[in-house]
């Protein structure tokens, strides 16, 4: 779809040779775009280093905001279009086209300042962004700032008033992280042993609307190199849809047809002793739901949308014939029928959505359809690295060595050898009692394993 994109903290490149190794990063992966943050290169010398690390790429930078010029964006014209619409000392927002497809999206750089309470008037500007922002938004740079303790070692503790502005201001911009490979904590002070610190401030995130036009976008985090932050690099991977695997719902008992489908199959006659014939029916009833479920639950929403619209015309003309029986008795198959498909679809997105803690009463497939949307893409994996240490992008690809792998393990002995003395040596602090080991012990009856199949919620297999 689109060549990669790169955001990275180069810190400092007045060095030629160090501008010229980030040249070499920016060829080596073939960037289209890249933004270059904290480069404290004086606007005297912005043209010549920009010239050995860009070359004669257009560009942008926020001098006019910082003498030190903290962001600049560079882009080959011949892929992308870029287009400022704002900027400050901390971050630019610009308007992206891809080209030759001409999607566009919003592209916000950051670089954060290292003072928190200069990060706070980033925070409330992105926020006004993300108020008014409906189309495809990124979000990408040093934030200089961690969303979670887990992503820091070393150092002081992270405390929850530590991230709790960047926390407000992510959920109240609407923005995720995108699916991302590669480098972990993507900044380190670079000093040996327990000296060490790192961190994951750089990062890559996004809101819905990109989600949905680039459902294939995934972030690469790259070993740092020249500097002490890894480059970011936004990809667009390919993508081959393929038939899923057949997978029941229980949306269908309320569409139409389902239970007389049902009934007609199991009550079909099958001269087979009872486990082939359970096992002749299931394999037909699959065969026989495949082309039901084609023709009567693909498009579910538009058909609720229909259904809606029908009820509505009919209540529209009882207000004028409010004693005609005929009118009466259709709104009330049409409610019906409407209250049916409405379920149904509530009930397939819920399932695919994976949210059991939102309540039945909250019809609200705008939002199941976002979560199911942003859970396709969190759950994708775009590349992995092999045992070479390459990376493989294709589906077949990573198919494969996903096989090779646990293809590996399977009959491998493993080499250690654990001792008496070495179970003696082990901190074990909490114990069952004899009578809690005589409860594991004992046979299990029918009837217990009836009672825990049947206390398994509805949606549950067990």
């Amino acid at each position: 779809m689109a060549t990669p994109i790169g955001f990275w903290n180069v810190r400092g490149m007045n060095d030629t040779e160090k501008a010229r190794a980030i040249s070499n990063v920016r060829v080596e992966n073939n960037f289209c775009l890249v933004a270059l943050l904290e480069t404290k290169v004086k606007k005297g010398n912005y043209d010549f280093v920009r010239r050995i690390a860009c070359g004669s790429w257009e560009h942008i930078n926020n001098y006019s905001k910082d003498e030190s010029g903290r962001i600049w964006v560079c882009w080959d014209p011949v892929f992308v279009a870029v287009r400022m619409i704002s900027q400050s000392d901390q971050y630019i927002h610009a308007a992206v086209k891809f080209l030759p497809s001409n999607m566009e999206g919003y592209i916000t750089f950051i670089y954060a300042k290292n003072d928190k309470n200069r990060r706070r008037l980033l925070w409330l500007d992105l926020i006004n962004l993300g108020n008014s922002m409906r189309d495809p938004w990124c979000v990408a740079g040093d934030f200089n700032n961690v969303l979670s303790a887990n992503e820091k070692v070393g150092g002081d503790v992270v405390h929850p008033r530590d991230t709790m502005y960047f926390e407000d201001c992510v959920i109240k911009c609407g923005i995720t992280d995108i699916n991302a490979s590669g480098f972990f904590y993507t900044w380190s002070n670079k000093s040996p042993g327990t000296a060490r610190i790192m961190t994951r401030i750089d990062r890559v995130m996004v809101n819905q609307a990109w989600t949905s036009m680039f459902p294939n976008c995934g972030a690469e985090f790259l070993p740092s190199g020249v500097s002490d932050h890894s480059p970011a690099k936004l990809v667009w991977y390919d993508f081959v849809k393929k038939a899923g695997p057949f997978r029941f719902s229980n949306a269908w008992f309320h569409l139409p047809g389902f239970i007389d489908l049902v009934t007609e199959v199991w009550n079909g006659r099958v001269s087979m002793d009872p486990m082939n014939t359970l096992i002749f029916k299931l394999v037909e009833l699959k065969n026989r739901l495949k082309p039901w479920v084609k023709n009567n639950v693909t498009h579910l929403h538009a058909r609720v949308e229909e259904a809606k619209g029908e009820l509505y015309k009919v209540q529209e003309m009882l207000q004028v014939n409010h004693s005609d029986v005929t009118l009466a008795e259709r709104e009330k198959m049409l409610l019906q029928n409407y209250g049916n498909l409405a379920r149904a679809e509530y009930l397939s997105l819920k399932l695919k959505a994976d949210c059991d803690w939102l309540s039945l009463g909250d019809r609200c497939t705008a939002y199941f359809h976002n979560s199911m949307k942003e859970r396709k893409t969190r759950n994708a994996i775009w590349s992995l690295q092999n045992s070479t240490g390459s990376n493989v992008t294709t589906h077949q690809d990573i198919a494969k060595e996903f096989i090779k792998y646990y293809k590996s393990l399977m009959g491998a002995e493993d080499d250690v050898v654990i001792t008496e003395d070495d179970m003696q040596s082990f901190d074990v602090r909490n114990t069952i009692t004899d009578e809690q080991t005589s409860l594991l012990e004992a046979d299990v009856d029918h009837d217990e394993i009836k009672r825990a199949l049947f206390s398994m919620g509805d949606t549950k297999a067990p």
